[in-house]
């Protein structure tokens, strides 16, 4: 069999990288609040070693505290007092044959006041609030000379102390929103001195980095930069870099002695990009080059594989992939690819909303000490009763731990609700045959079409319950609800209603759904032109969002004064992504009242009191959900040990689900 490209040993500079998979750099706040590497900073690294990636590029790790910071607590390295503990990671890491690279980072324009007690830092003052993606911040002021001079002496000293740490290459953040970028792009410098004018003189900063850094570690030191491949800013009527600028200043870069280019591109984070986006702006650059180039964005290892392939790039690096699933890579060598779990590309590892950055479907992600798994004391009988992703996930835990495990799945398949969005969303499908090859893999008995009550329970004593029954929908007393075009979110794909089929009974096999979803994934629904979406929480903007892009005219209304806080979950980033999109065509509307459905429409008072009539096709119902635990209630009492998970117990979203599956069945 050919050896796959992903594991042919590669070079950069005079690193060898035992195979071709990068973990790209992304921020955990695992750190100590005063900086420097904690012991779940090691352990997360580690995981991710032990999986099998070739080179780990950890998070941005500060060159100014606090001026740079983006994230709290960060990873410090302003100082020699943090290389001890650096040292740390780095053994850690090299103890699994895996190479290690730091990325050194000023935040400019991006360090929020909240963080660093002061105005940004930019090359020049901006603005433009979009510049600054999600993160929301001031506008900055312009650096000073002197300041551009301490700036270049922060990250020169910063390369110097990763070469002691141990790192074997250290990469210098030029991309995205941050401060060395604000000086390359046109969008952003607006200077009149020496750092600006053609792409040289803006580049000048990082030029000058460079050459001191080269000072200090002398020519063999491995050092890469991260740049933006281009500025998709084109939206805001921006002109920022630019592929053409992007392949200008690799060459510029190869010859100032850098050792490989990681190729980004702003914005970094689209919870709707496709598989593979950013690679051709990899490919582009390679052609320019004679260094290795990185390529990062969307990437799995199929994609990968023919990107190495295809010599588009040289390594290919995945973030979000292995935060899913550290031990992805050696899952792929050793051709157990049923067994990787795959990532929904939702961001919510993005998100500054937890006290820690977390993965929707990773409960390990942040804990891999603490959530090891371990025998259990002493073997139970375990009854789960409900297959989506809160059951699967208790199932499949408390059997590997030694439990004798029956699951009961009132449908004729498991995923729950995430088998009825994968019309939707097909990621969810991925993720929801994963989870049942898990449970099925760990010997997990399986009843299905069967819904249990408490006479089955008493029948099958159990030692253990535990409840994932999920939720139902709420249903408003609005005046014609009952029309038959008003259909309900919850329940599209499994009830056929996106074909037009009304029979609870159509979908009844694996085969019937993936037609199902493979026709409404193309075309939209069947005969609507005009959808209205009653809600808008993340069920209904993924609707909207899907039938917008089909070319269907979509309607949110919600009752409430505003769609979806970002400070809430489920998704709180994909929730906002999907909120810009249909905002740019004054789709949503909010603090809308119900009047009446009719056979054309919905009628409705808007929040100024206005009547109005919205002509719609179809009316989909997407107002939340309430917890379906009438029978926990029934069994309180009657069994000694009853655990509510997922949306019975409190309906939040899928990563609510999983933790909560996770963590009682790390408790029995």
């Amino acid at each position: 069999m050919q050896q796959m490209e992903l594991f042919k040993p590669g070079k950069i500079g005079s690193c060898t990288i035992p195979n071709r998979i990068a973990m790209s750099p992304a921020s955990t706040k695992f750190s100590t609040p005063d900086g420097f590497v904690s012991q779940s900073t090691i352990d997360y690294y580690e995981a991710r070693a032990k999986g099998g990636a070739g080179l780990i590029i950890i998070q941005a790790i500060e060159v100014d505290n606090p001026a740079g910071h983006t994230y709290t607590p960060p990873i410090l390295i302003n100082d020699d007092k943090f290389i001890p503990k650096l040292k740390e990671l780095t053994d850690a890491v090299h103890k699994h044959g895996t190479k290690i690279a730091a990325q050194i980072h000023h935040g400019g324009p991006s360090a929020p006041r909240t963080m660093t007690g002061q105005q940004p830092l930019a090359a020049s003052a901006n603005n433009r609030p979009e510049m600054f993606g999600y993160i929301e911040t001031e506008p900055p002021r312009a650096l000073t000379l002197e300041e551009i001079g301490d700036v270049i002496e922060m990250h020169a000293q910063a390369v110097r102390r990763c070469k002691e740490a141990g790192f074997d290459i250290c990469e210098i953040h030029a991309a995205h929103r941050y401060l060395i970028n604000s000086f390359i792009s046109k969008a952003w410098n607006k200077r009149t001195d020496e750092y600006n004018g053609d792409l040289k003189a803006r580049a000048r900063i990082l030029l000058e980095i460079i050459a001191r850094a080269r000072e200090l570690v002398g020519p063999d030191y491995p050092i890469m930069s991260r740049i933006n491949g281009h500025e998709y800013i084109e939206q805001f009527g921006l002109h920022g870099i630019t592929i053409e600028d992007a392949k200008e200043l690799a060459v510029m870069l190869e010859k100032a002695g850098l050792n490989a280019l990681d190729i980004s591109a702003f914005p970094a984070n689209n919870p709707r990009m496709d598989y593979g986006a950013r690679v051709h702006l990899a490919a582009e650059i390679k052609k320019v080059v004679n260094i290795p180039i990185i390529s990062v964005g969307g990437l799995d290892a199929e994609i990968g594989e023919k990107v190495l392939r295809e010599k588009k790039a040289d390594f290919i690096a995945m973030g979000r992939g292995l935060f899913a699933d550290p031990e992805l890579p050696n899952k792929v060598k050793e051709g157990r690819l049923e067994d990787i779990r795959p990532c929904l590309n939702c961001n919510t590892c993005n998100v500054k909303l937890f006290d820690w950055w977390n993965c929707a479907i990773n409960p390990a992600y942040g804990k891999e000490r603490e959530y090891t798994l371990k025998p259990a004391a002493k073997s139970k009988k375990v009854l789960v009763i409900g297959g989506g992703p809160a059951g699967m996930e208790a199932a499949a835990t408390a059997a590997q731990r030694g439990h004798e495990v029956t699951l009961y799945e009132k449908e004729n398949c498991l995923g729950g609700l995430m088998i009825m969005s994968s019309a939707i969303e097909d990621r969810n499908y991925a993720l929801a045959k994963n989870m049942e090859h898990q449970v099925i893999k760990h010997g997990v008995k399986v009843v299905l079409g069967k819904e249990v009550t408490p006479e089955i329970v008493e029948e099958l004593k159990p030692d253990v319950v535990i409840m994932a029954t999920g939720s139902s929908a709420i249903t408003p007393e609005i005046p014609g609800i009952e029309k038959a075009k008003v259909l309900n979110a919850l329940s599209l794909d499994r009830e056929g209603s996106l074909l037009g089929y009304s029979d609870p009974k159509f979908v009844k096999s694996d085969s019937l759904m993936s037609d199902t979803r493979a026709f409404v994934k193309k075309y939209g629904i069947p005969l609507v032109n005009k959808a209205v979406i009653l809600g808008g929480e993340l069920a209904g903007l993924e609707i909207a969002d899907f039938l917008n892009k089909r070319g269907k005219t979509v309607t949110v209304l919600d009752p409430g004064e505003k769609v979806m806080d970002l400070e809430c979950p489920p998704m709180p980033r994909l929730r906002k992504h999907l909120r810009q999109q249909l905002q740019l065509q004054d789709a949503i509307f909010t603090s809308v009242k119900f009047d009446e459905i009719t056979d054309k429409g919905i009628a409705i008072t808007t929040k100024e009191g206005e009547k109005q009539f919205i002509e719609a096709d179809v009316i989909i119902l997407a107002l939340g959900v309430n917890p379906k635990n009438e029978l926990a209630k029934k069994l309180e009492g009657k069994v000694s040990e009853l655990y509510l998970i997922g949306d019975c117990s409190t309906p939040y979203g899928i990563m609510e689900a999983i933790q909560g599956g996770a963590r009682v069945a790390r408790t029995i």
